[in-house]
């Protein structure tokens, strides 16, 4: 899904008690407390395969260096949702959602368009002119929804069909 940053409107105000600020990713306890968001608010889905801080850690040089682009959420001072740029789009002029991560207890109260109006603002004060994420449409959070309240658009569809057979004894 993607949109275009030329009609972006001011980035409003988040929902009363929700505060978005940017990760500090030369803070140990940011990247834990981002890690265990995106764990915790992942498990849900059919697909996650949960990795422990230790090689999540390991892994975040392959997920770009936008730094100012990683976002965390806290409603009334308690954790609540995270949001993962990435740099994949950039030769395209685009931003890019890796990750958006809303613990369930805070799902449907604003976390997650406030954590995207960020980012979308972000990457406009950059001068990138689209937005983009990709999303799992079998995610039973449902977030199409979220995502077109937004101004997301789908741009492609890509049906992904799955069959598991059992190994043959010889």
């Amino acid at each position: 899904m993607s949109r275009p940053l030329a009609d972006l409107p001011a980035e409003p105000a988040p929902p009363p008690g929700v505060t978005i600020r940017p990760l500090r990713p030369d803070d140990e306890d940011d990247l834990r407390l981002f890690h265990r968001i995106y764990d915790t608010a992942f498990r849900d889905t059919l697909d996650h395969d949960p990795l422990d801080f230790a090689r999540w850690r390991e892994l975040l040089p392959s997920y770009g260096k936008v730094w100012d682009e990683w976002f965390l959420a806290e409603v009334d001072g308690e954790p609540a949702g995270a949001l993962q740029s990435s740099d994949q789009a950039l030769e395209r002029g685009s931003g890019w959602v890796r990750t958006l991560s809303v613990l369930p207890a805070y799902r449907r109260r604003g976390v997650g368009e406030a954590l995207l109006r960020r980012a979308f603002a972000v990457y406009a004060a950059k001068g990138r002119t689209a937005a983009g994420l990709g999303v799992d449409l079998a995610n039973p959070t449902a977030p199409v929804t979220l995502y077109r309240a937004v101004g997301l658009i789908e741009e492609r569809w890509t049906d992904v069909y799955e069959r598991s057979v059992s190994a043959s004894r010889v």
